[in-house]
């Protein structure tokens, strides 16, 4: 058995272990009767208003992601349907399989189907994430401030939550102003390779570079960052109609934290579909806006499960529409040149 396979098999032991141990203390901490009535009573007009708003989420995302391979990839000028079905088959891969594996699938979708060049299509996927995770902290702490309680869990959050922002925005400012510095260092690390390996990695990262380069721009990131905050504000809103539906008092800003907690807590590897980990953020993070936690635990099964099965679904479409199949997908892009452009 190889160091690979087992670093694999330790993860995914340790991810059922620690869902195991989560959903032990579910079953005996929470009212399932309770749950089940919360559940049944669900307004579908509170239903279908949550499955509009995080539709509609889905359908601005790749938008976002069109503005960027424009910025980054000019000669490409592929259409909303590519670019939508990449970031559909990135959320489905991410879904099912752990370490964010659907991050590196994004790249390869780009490269393979749409002919990006490599290290513009891994660009373009780093900037994207690079504005989720930046919007998601900017709307956890918000929310966090406007909670009514407090817990001892969340005093060193808003430092540090600001100082990882801090770290995000200065290593993106220094990828960009200094690209000439690192390609330089770059260069001369690569010195012993082959004549050819050295020209072909030289160029995979000049064009990594240059991609973070193309978004220097005051309306690239203008526009960015406006469709990055409207795609979070629609997926606030999903979460607010799906927790109001079975507790009517629960504000916006709840909303807005569960959803940032989520986000934020799906940075790290999980197991596959965010099960346990995706409910016990919402619980714990609509406990301080005083959500009883039975009612935010039914709140988060129903986001959870509509959330994940659209995802799967449209993933599918997405899939069968670029005809790529899912293994290729379940392994990171080497960054290779695209075999068509």
């Amino acid at each position: 058995m190889t160091s690979r396979v087992r670093v694999w098999l330790a993860i995914h032991v340790g991810l059922l272990v620690a869902f195991l141990a989560i959903a032990a203390w579910t079953i005996v901490k929470f009212d399932w009767n309770v749950i089940g009535r919360s559940l049944a009573e669900v307004p579908l007009l509170a239903v279908t208003a949550m499955a509009m708003a995080w539709l509609a989420a889905l359908c601005i995302r790749p938008v976002r992601l069109i503005v960027l391979i424009r910025a980054m990839a000019p000669e490409n000028q592929r259409g909303y349907w590519p670019l939508w079905c990449a970031s559909m088959i990135a959320m489905g891969v991410n879904s099912i399989v752990p370490m964010r594996a659907g991050d590196m699938a994004m790249a390869l979708v780009l490269r393979q189907s749409l002919g990006i060049r490599s290290g513009r299509a891994f660009s373009a996927m780093l900037v994207d994430r690079f504005f989720d995770v930046a919007t998601a902290i900017v709307l956890f702490v918000s929310a966090l401030l406007a909670a009514p309680a407090a817990a001892s869990w969340t005093t060193p959050l808003v430092p540090s939550l600001v100082s990882a922002l801090i770290v995000l925005v200065a290593g993106l400012w220094m990828s960009i102003r200094l690209r000439h510095l690192w390609l330089h260092l770059l260069e001369r690390a690569l010195a012993g390779l082959g004549a050819r390996s050295r020209e072909r990695w030289q160029r995979r990262a000049h064009d990594l570079f240059e991609g973070f380069a193309a978004i220097d721009k005051p309306s690239t990131v203008a526009a960015v960052l406006a469709l990055s905050i409207i795609l979070w504000s629609a997926t606030t809103m999903s979460y607010w109609f799906g927790i109001s539906a079975v507790w009517p008092s629960a504000s916006v800003a709840a909303a807005a934290f569960a959803a940032g907690a989520v986000a934020l807590s799906f940075i790290v590897p999980i197991a596959p579909g965010g099960v346990g980990v995706f409910h016990g953020a919402c619980v714990l993070a609509l406990s301080l806006f005083d959500v009883p936690l039975e009612h935010a635990l039914a709140g988060a099964i129903m986001c959870h499960a509509f959330q994940l099965g659209s995802v799967l679904i449209l993933a599918a479409v997405a899939l069968a529409s670029q005809g790529i199949s899912l293994r290729s997908l379940t392994v990171a892009p080497d960054m290779s040149e695209p075999s068509r452009g």
